[in-house]
């Protein structure tokens, strides 16, 4: 009866694996792709800041004009735009009404 040792062969898969994911001893490629990396991983920081504080305004208050007021200045933030306006329709008289605004006047 033959015994393998366990950890020898996963240690033989995950070779195999890490060279079919495409890793280079190139330093060149592996400063391109650290930085890559580190630039998808501070975008998702800021998107998770912008969430939280969104979730935070949201849950501090059940003022509609407070939560919407914070929510289109987040989203002149998070998109780096001029301006953004948040419309409610109102079914019976079939139109939008202007309910929260933001300007970015720094640009």
């Amino acid at each position: 009866m033959s015994s393998v040792h366990p950890h020898t062969h996963k240690g033989a898969s995950q070779s195999s694996n890490s060279a079919s994911i495409g890793h280079t001893d190139n330093p060149e490629q592996l400063r391109k792709e650290n930085a890559e990396l580190r630039s998808a991983l501070a975008t998702s920081r800021e998107e998770n800041v912008l969430l939280n504080d969104v979730i935070s305004t949201i849950s501090s208050t059940l003022k509609l004009d407070e939560v919407l007021s914070h929510l289109v200045d987040t989203i002149v933030r998070a998109i780096s735009c001029h301006a953004a306006f948040i419309y409610l329709y109102n079914k019976e008289k079939d139109r939008g009404r202007l309910d929260a605004k933001a300007f970015d006047l720094k640009r």
